[in-house]
């Protein structure tokens, strides 16, 4: 017990030490006096409160001495009390917004690796001619409010008067003569239904460069829509693959 007894001593040692480096005048001496006393009041506590912190608060009435701030700062400084200042707020960091309607068009049970994603060039009025393996090159698309297909602001439509036709982009497919596709993406199996100028008009094919039947347009090729399945194309299923963006 008697380790402990010694606390109280070295702890009045030391600050007795402090305050003989200090200017012992007035302002100082009012203080170590208010510090003779003991409870909240006492110099310490005071000291403590004043300089808690960022808020500015009034020096107590026995402090009279003291000339200013900066003085009774010292000499709260001299008896052990130093200021303590509140950590800063730290500047919260925004969360990126990440958007997950975008998706990739995938061929539905696609046996050839390197045939898989649907490939659209950045440009107006195109079509999907190449598929990819590898995502990174694939085009996103995305659906409006009201069904549209879109790439790159890019709207899917087709020729108005044919039983297949190819899927063209574009800023605004009425500008051509083409109806605009309307889609929807099945939250089951995520597989893209669209219909065309009819609603029957609703089959994906993989088409060359010519096919169908009248009064079909001479050209079909690339991904087309069409009301039947033509002997020159390959019906198939697009998936539309979630992919988030930030």
């Amino acid at each position: 017990m008697r380790q402990f007894a010694l606390l109280p001593l070295v702890a009045t040692l030391v600050a007795a030490d402090a305050i003989a480096t200090c200017a012992r005048d007035n302002c100082l001496r009012a203080v170590v006096a208010r510090g003779a006393k003991p409870g909240p009041s006492s110099a310490s506590a005071d000291c403590s409160s004043y300089l808690r912190g960022t808020t500015s608060h009034a020096r107590p009435t026995y402090a009279s001495p003291c000339s200013g701030s900066a003085r009774y700062t010292s000499a709260c400084s001299c008896i052990g009390v130093a200021k303590t200042t509140a950590p800063p707020t730290p500047t919260p960091t925004p969360t990126p917004t990440t958007d997950c309607n975008a998706f990739y068009l995938k061929i539905q049970c696609a046996t050839n690796p390197n045939i898989v994603y649907a490939v659209l060039p950045n440009a107006d009025d195109q079509y999907i001619a190449i598929f990819t393996g590898n995502p990174a090159e694939a085009a996103k698309f995305t659906l409006t409010a009201d069904g549209s297909l879109i790439s790159n602001g890019h709207i899917a439509g087709m020729e108005k008067a044919t039983n297949l036709g190819t899927v063209f982009f574009q800023t605004d497919p009425a500008a051509s003569n083409r109806v605009t596709l309307k889609c929807t993406r099945s939250a089951a199996t995520d597989v893209l239904s669209c219909v065309g100028n009819s609603a029957t008009t609703s089959q994906f094919e993989d088409c060359p460069g010519t096919c169908g039947r009248p009064p079909n347009t001479p050209f079909c090729g690339g991904v087309a829509l069409g009301n039947y399945d033509d002997i020159n194309c390959a019906p198939f299923n697009f998936l539309a693959i979630g992919v988030c963006t930030v």
